[in-house]
């Protein structure tokens, strides 16, 4: 099964969007997240992105557009398989022309995802993940209270961010996970 992480990085530790996905993953293998192995670490495969990817993109809309969200996938969900992954797309361009991002379907990448699966922990951002801040990863899948963890020391008086100038000071990166 897929589940869904935010892994949050100092903005110091990282420049662009790939840097901040490369060092993400290469905190997430020192920790031993995943092992290699079949039951060894937190799971046996994770990636940026993944099935998640434009999954920041996604939020904000949820959020700016909830309606129009919910009936997009009610439309999809009446796709026949061959055709539904091209007859999305097409739907999603016409509910949605005001988004000019990356494609949000259909989307082939590697290992360390895209661009826009690591973004500034901004003030719509940090409001819709706060709620989810861990030190700990849990199983959470999409429209689940999120999982967001920090790179920071684990302590448990770790100081989250409070306000949206210090969240400011983040990347947050979309891990897709499976266990």
């Amino acid at each position: 099964m897929h589940f869904l992480l935010y892994v949050c990085l100092p903005r110091e530790e990282a420049s662009t969007s790939l840097r901040a996905r490369r060092k993400v993953c290469q905190y997430l293998s020192q920790q031993g997240f995943a092992m290699g192995l079949r039951f060894a670490g937190r799971c046996d495969y994770f990636c940026v992105g993944g099935r998640y990817s434009g999954q920041l993109a996604w939020l904000r809309l949820r959020a700016d557009q909830p309606n129009r969200v919910a009936q997009f996938w009610k439309r999809c969900a009446r796709f026949r398989r061959k055709t539904k992954e091209r007859k999305s797309a097409e739907l999603f361009r016409r509910m949605f022309p005001e988004y000019h991002g990356p494609p949000l379907l259909g989307r082939e990448l590697d290992f360390y995802g895209g661009a826009d699966d690591a973004q500034i922990l901004d003030q719509q951002l940090f409001r819709l993940l706060r709620n989810g801040f861990n030190l700990e990863v849990t199983f959470a899948g999409d429209g689940e209270t999120p999982n967001v963890i920090f790179t920071a020391p684990h302590e448990e008086d770790y100081e989250w961010p409070t306000t949206v100038e210090e969240a400011a000071n983040f990347w947050v990166v979309v891990i897709d996970y499976h266990d």
